[in-house]
């Protein structure tokens, strides 16, 4: 039997569009299916991962969830999003697993980190 790929993570946003926008803006990530009338998007960046926003149902609920998104140079990368008016909770941290990572929070909370492979 073949394994199953994961295909998406799907979070529900409390402002659909403010949240669009965010991952649009701030991420770098594209629509490749977009229902606006349904407030549902799929979007995605430059791996095979894919992630879905769904708002106008339920709660956004950022317990328990943290998105990793690969950015070959991080420090390229927030500072741009510092430009954007956006900033990690804190300085990037170096982990014993051999990467660096920062942290930031999407428009409902969710966790973001960001990381780079430091010997890579």
């Amino acid at each position: 039997m073949t394994p199953p790929a994961l295909f998406l993570v799907e979070i529900v946003v409390a402002d659909f569009a403010r949240s669009l926008a965010w991952y649009r803006d701030a991420l770098g990530m594209t629509a490749a299916l977009l229902d606006e009338p349904k407030q549902f998007a799929l979007l995605r960046g430059a791996g095979s991962g894919q992630l879905a926003l769904k708002g106008g149902s339920g709660s956004p609920n950022p317990e328990g969830v943290r998105l990793h998104f690969f950015q070959p140079d991080l420090d390229a990368a927030l500072e741009r999003l510092a430009g954007l008016g956006i900033a990690p909770d804190g300085p990037p941290r170096v982990s014993h697993e051999g990467y660096r990572s920062a942290t930031l929070r999407d428009p409902d909370g969710y966790r973001v980190y960001l990381f780079e492979w430091v010997n890579s």
